[in-house]
Formats: structure tokens, sequence, C-alpha cells
């Protein structure tokens, strides 16, 4: 089983890593991009994050997945939002 950690900050910098099912390795998968699904307000919203491999990541494959996006990184910290990735 995988996780998944999102970190965001100033400057609307949304990162996803996928983590082992202890949270203490990063784990690389084939996937060109992740999905977070955000409710809120009544809306539904859908954000595509490319995949921005690590420096140890194997070739094909990725452990972070990143997008700019400060609408994103709003709704996240915004009270009643949802998020499924």
């Amino acid at each position: 089983m995988l996780g998944a950690e999102i970190v965001h900050g100033d400057g609307g910098e949304v990162t996803v890593y996928i983590l082992d099912s202890r949270a203490t390795t990063a784990v690389p998968i084939d996937a060109a991009e992740v999905v977070i699904n955000l409710s809120h307000d009544g809306n539904a919203e859908q954000f595509k994050l490319p995949a921005a491999a690590d420096s140890g990541d194997p070739a094909g494959k990725s452990s972070r997945f990143t997008l700019k996006d400060e609408e994103l990184a709003g709704d996240l910290d915004a009270e009643g939002t949802a998020a499924k990735l």
C-alpha cells in the first residue's frame, strides 16, 4: 500500500510525494501525472500535477509530482475543502 504527502507553500507551488505505507521512503511510480480532485463550496475541481522525478528516481518513473497553481494551493487550505488524490 502506498501513501502520499501533499506539500504547498507561498507562490502556489504544490508537490505530491508518493511514499511507502510507513511514509518514510519515496516510491517511484509509472505515471506521467497524478490528479487531485477537490470539492469546496459546492463546486468540484480537478488539478493535474505532472511528474517531476527526483534525482534518485529510475528512468520513466517518478515519486514527485508538482504544479504551480495559486488557486489549488489556496483551495487546499480553505475550510470545508475535501481533497482526493
